[in-house]
């Protein structure tokens, strides 16, 4: 809406007509009373255009000075809106009942958000909350933060701290729990390096822990490379985390494949409908049985903080149904091709490749294969306890 449009909506705005006397001595008296006159035009004899409301008397004044015919038109904004419902007091009425009806609903919960929480459950926080009277549509002033603070600190186990507070018809639980206790110094965790998969070691660099791995060995997955459990000169044992970059010439095969023809599922229909949301009440008529699916997004009205329990859903329905797809040989390889280049990505990402072959095969599907000579870390760390030795 322009500044103009908003300026006649607020201050009123009349359309008037003019004819016979005399027009230049009617703009004249216009001007020296003061009245702007908007959208003015000359059409011979008749004279058209728009001015404020409060200058009608100023405008009836300047047509008989100058001796016109002058009739309204039109009349719109606010002011002609209010004078006109001036004796139904039932608009203003409803007017103030909803603004103090909304006001009402500002000062209840209508959401509790539960952070913070890994191995308590949300239904767990809910139950002692619920105990403590914290349900949609209490009064948020009824609620004593730091009271159920207390509560879900003395009823929850394994909770460090617990922080309670509310912004407008919200609630925020904020919750920190206790980090699990260390193992005692017998069960204490330590780590082997063992091979993450099939390989040729071209060279071993060991940090820390027990092992020697000549260039050229041979290994398999799951092989012991570097030992946690060090021998000291005394021949006793130390335990360590091992640490040690391995690497190894490995071979990697990747393979993907995409049918000439699958089943899938297609959405033959698709609509949009609004309904209002109001108090947990969808307030719509029927029409969905047709459609096998549905999915509802609701937009509630909110003033900064303030969420309202009234809103506008809307539900998009839709049928899916089965069909039969032909893909063309060169569609499905793209498709296959796709799945491929997932995998080997991941293996240029993590490796040197030193060679590489791809083959496609194509039969009642396309069938993409590749072999990746590689160069790359192998080492794998695997952890153990003093139980675990003895």
């Amino acid at each position: 809406m322009t500044k103009e449009k908003m300026y006649f909506l607020i201050h009123g705005k009349i359309d008037f007509s003019a004819d016979g006397g005399f027009g230049d001595r009617f703009i004249d008296f216009c001007r020296r009373e003061g009245v702007s006159l908007y959208n003015f035009s000359d059409k011979g004899e008749t004279f058209s255009g728009s001015t404020e409301r409060k200058n009608l008397k100023a405008l009836r004044t300047a047509a008989e000075k100058s001796g016109m015919n002058i009739r309204i038109i039109g009349r719109s904004g606010l002011p002609f809106l209010f004078f006109r419902y001036r004796r139904r007091y039932g608009l203003p009425l409803g007017a103030v009942l909803f603004l103090v009806i909304i006001h009402i609903l500002s000062m209840m919960l209508w959401s509790v958000e539960i952070t913070g929480n890994e191995l308590i459950t949300d239904e767990a926080v809910e139950s002692i909350l619920r105990d403590c009277g914290v349900k949609n549509g209490v009064f948020v002033s009824s609620l004593q933060c730091d009271d159920i603070e207390y509560v879900l600190y003395e009823k929850l186990d394994g909770v460090l701290w617990v922080s309670v507070f509310n912004a407008g018809s919200r609630l925020f639980v904020d919750i920190r729990e206790k980090v699990p206790e260390s193992e005692t110094a017998d069960d204490k965790s330590y780590s082997n390096i063992v091979a993450s998969k099939d390989g040729e070691i071209i060279r071993a660099d060991i940090f820390s822990g027990e092992g020697k791995i000549p260039p050229g060995t041979p290994v398999l997955k799951g092989d012991l490379l570097v030992s946690g459990v060090v021998t000291l000169s005394d021949e006793s044992v130390r335990f360590v985390n091992s640490e040690a970059d391995i690497y190894a010439r490995t071979k990697n095969t990747v393979s993907s494949s995409a049918p000439l023809e699958a089943q899938v599922l297609t959405v033959e229909k698709c609509k949009d409908d609004y309904f209002l949301y109001i108090f947990g009440a969808k307030l719509f008529s029927g029409g969905f049985d047709k459609y096998n699916c549905f999915t509802d997004s609701c937009r509630y009205f909110e003033s900064r903080d303030v969420i309202f329990p009234i809103g506008l859903v809307r539900r998009t329905s839709y049928s899916l149904e089965k069909k039969q797809l032909k893909l063309s040989t060169e569609q499905a390889l793209l498709l296959s091709f796709s799945d491929f280049s997932k995998s080997a990505f991941a293996i240029y990402k993590n490796a040197d490749v030193l060679e590489r072959s791809i083959s496609v095969s194509t039969r009642d599907q396309v069938f993409t294969e590749g072999v990746f000579l590689c160069e790359e870390n192998i080492a794998l760390e695997k952890s153990f306890t003093v139980e675990d030795i003895r």
